[in-house]
């Protein structure tokens, strides 16, 4: 019978962890929604303001023009991007929305506001 007490808690304990692991890969699904939006930023090097604007497909649009990005990272804390020339553009969130963007480009992280 001891077997059987230890084959059933090994079960058991095998359920609960493919249970959890099940739980923490929906955890770690970000909806597209969630950085998608229209955001400004400030560029003190240039004094100007541009416009950002991620759409539900992960587009980027900087100051009315498509920008060619691949995602290269999906998670609740960022969502990051490679151009075509290899730089990263970082977009960083809290828990409610995105607050900055990283310019790898220009070596420079931006607050983002509506």
């Amino acid at each position: 019978m001891k077997w059987q007490r230890s084959t059933l808690s090994e079960l058991f304990s095998f359920t609960r962890s493919s249970h959890n692991k099940k739980q923490q890969e929906d955890d770690n699904k970000v909806s597209p929604f969630f950085f998608a939006g229209t955001w400004h930023y400030y560029d003190k090097s240039t004094d100007r303001t541009h416009e950002l604007e991620v759409q539900p497909n992960f587009n980027v649009i900087l100051d009315g023009k498509l920008l060619k990005t691949q995602v290269e990272k999906v998670n609740h804390f960022q969502l990051s991007f490679v151009d075509t020339y290899g730089y990263r553009l970082v977009i960083n969130t809290n828990e409610f929305r995105p607050v900055s963007i990283f310019d790898e480009a220009n070596n420079e992280t931006y607050p983002l506001t509506n």
